[in-house]
């Protein structure tokens, strides 16, 4: 490398030394930002979950009361409904019902049912 460069050797070991003790300051400082920056997100969290307790509480509470206002009239409707399904109109059949005896098997209507 030296050969190359246009250093001598001397002069390339240095530098090198030099670059190498750069970088691990600087990684260093990188690891030092990194550990900081972790410890200001969770005071932030922390911070903005304090505030959402203590602002929010009452709206989370309307959001609630709203929410399950909707799933009573939800249910009262449903309710209705199956009221109103359960009551059916009386509907004319479009033929006699079948006459069925006692042992349960149908009359013929065009005799006359047997008397006891």
């Amino acid at each position: 490398m030296a050969d190359n460069s246009g250093y001598p050797s001397k002069q390339m070991k240095v530098s090198l030394a030099r670059r190498q003790a750069q970088n691990k300051s600087l990684q260093q400082q990188n690891e030092q930002l990194k550990l900081e920056n972790e410890k200001l997100k969770k005071e932030n969290y922390a911070i903005k979950l304090q505030e959402f307790k203590t602002i929010c509480s009452s709206c989370h509470m309307r959001a609630e009361n709203a929410c399950l206002g909707t799933e009573i009239q939800r249910l009262y409707a449903g309710a209705a409904k199956q009221e109103t399904e359960a009551q059916p109109e009386e509907v004319e059949l479009p033929f006699p019902p079948t006459a069925v005896s006692q042992e349960g098997a149908p009359l013929n209507q065009d005799e006359p049912a047997p008397s006891m």
